[in-house]
């Protein structure tokens, strides 16, 4: 035995490096193939999870990942969140379209989503401010009078309730009108929910029982006192 090499008396020898190469090919096949199935799997997921959306979400992280997203990036990014129901992904992608420059709206739409998944606290500062900035959106007026209504401010939800409901005279929203009746009757201001049930039963023929469950409850509570 010299070294790695092997000698026989007879004059035959071999070495055992060829052997050692072999092993560590065989180790970086083995280490290649693993890492090829990793990612594999990882882009099997990736696709899975973002769906034909999967090239634009690898675009945009990128951008991130550099610094260079723009506001539309993340407004696009937000709608992809939204359509494959990520809410807290496309709560997070639309703050930072804001931050990045877009407009009111998108506080708008920050604050409905906050609204909608019962994040009264983040809801009410995000709605709070897109009013101060000069926003109307209706729907954005509808869930904030809700969102306050939950948290027990009467006199401001009240105000926002009616903006909703005088903002089509002609129509009659029933669901707006039963969740502003029924604060009116948490609070027992009896009086203003009659009115206003009355007001909309004298729209047409076909309204003469507009929230009839809880006119027979105002009736009874009215007739108590």
């Amino acid at each position: 035995m010299f070294g790695s090499t092997m000698i026989c008396d007879c004059g035959w020898s071999s070495s055992k490096k060829p052997n050692k190469i072999l092993e560590n090919y065989q180790k970086r096949t083995a280490i290649s193939l693993f890492m090829f199935a990793l990612i594999f799997v990882g882009s099997l997921i990736f696709i899975s999870t973002w769906g034909q959306h999967s090239l634009s979400v690898v675009s945009i992280k990128a951008k991130q990942t550099l610094g260079l997203a723009t506001q539309y990036d993340m407004t696009h990014y937000a709608q992809i969140c939204l359509d494959r129901k990520f809410y807290d992904l496309a709560e997070t992608a639309l703050l930072s379209a804001y931050e990045h420059g877009a407009d009111k709206e998108t506080l708008a739409e920050l604050g409905i989503l906050q609204a909608k998944q019962r994040k009264d606290y983040e809801a009410m500062q995000t709605l709070g401010q897109y009013f101060k900035e000069g926003g109307t959106e209706l729907e954005a007026q509808y869930e904030y009078a809700k969102t306050l209504d939950r948290n027990g401010h009467i006199d401001l939800a009240r105000q926002y309730y009616l903006v909703v409901l005088e903002a089509k005279p002609d129509t009659v929203q029933t669901t707006v009108a039963q969740h502003y009746v029924k604060m009116l009757l948490r609070s027992n201001r009896l009086r203003d929910a009659r009115q206003l049930i009355a007001s909309y039963r004298r729209k047409g023929s076909n309204t003469g029982l507009f929230l009839e469950q809880e006119w027979q409850e105002i009736r009874q509570r009215m007739a108590a006192n």
